[in-house]
């Protein structure tokens, strides 16, 4: 266990990156984490694509948000979309960083962020090459819950942090929004 939890955490970044059903199972994390900081900012890094959903169920309080198209595209834009993230993120200033993604793009957006306080897992989903560095201070264990599941993984870092995981299950709250379009219908009458 870590001998001196973050004690004031203002600000979180959670990284998951990958697909929504990723970002549910996060939001057990993320609910947990809320507990344990009740005023604390929680902040998404995800796909553009899902940032109204963590946004409109309250999973994050905020969500920076990614094209992985430009991700993917040439070393111009990869660089171009990287730096944006990257300083979009700064202006949080983190007290801690999550890596749910544990990829290599996540550790250098870990390292480039630096928080106080950044947890990884070891060993990593894929093993680091020979040059790479873990940029994490706080190593969870994969699976550290004792289950199998992937949301057992994700609440790995809570107990590394020395925290009690509270809440297990993950759970959407009803949507704050209307979908772009959404028009209210009304039932149709029936005929007198």
């Amino acid at each position: 266990m870590l001998q001196n939890p973050p004690a004031h955490v203002r600000s979180i970044l959670i990284l998951q990156t990958k697909f929504i059903g990723d970002l549910v199972l996060a939001s057990a994390l993320a609910r947990n984490l809320r507990l344990q900081y009740p005023k604390a900012r929680i902040v998404f890094l995800c796909e553009a694509n899902f940032a109204s959903f963590l946004l409109a169920h309250g999973i994050a309080s905020d969500v920076v948000a990614f094209r992985r198209v430009r991700m993917r595209g040439t070393p111009v834009q990869r660089g171009r979309e990287l730096y944006a993230m990257v300083r979009a993120l700064r202006r949080f200033r983190f007290d801690l960083t999550i890596d749910l993604a544990d990829s290599k793009t996540s550790r250098i957006i870990v390292r480039l962020v630096n928080a106080k306080t950044r947890v990884g897992y070891d060993p990593p989903e894929k093993p680091l090459r020979w040059l790479e560095r873990q940029p994490a201070n706080v190593l969870a264990k994969p699976f550290g819950f004792g289950g199998q599941h992937y949301l057992y993984r994700y609440l790995s870092p809570l107990r590394r942090l020395a925290w009690s995981c509270v809440r297990r299950s993950q759970r959407l709250s009803r949507c704050r929004c209307r979908p772009p379009g959404h028009r209210a219908s009304r039932p149709a009458s029936s005929p007198a």
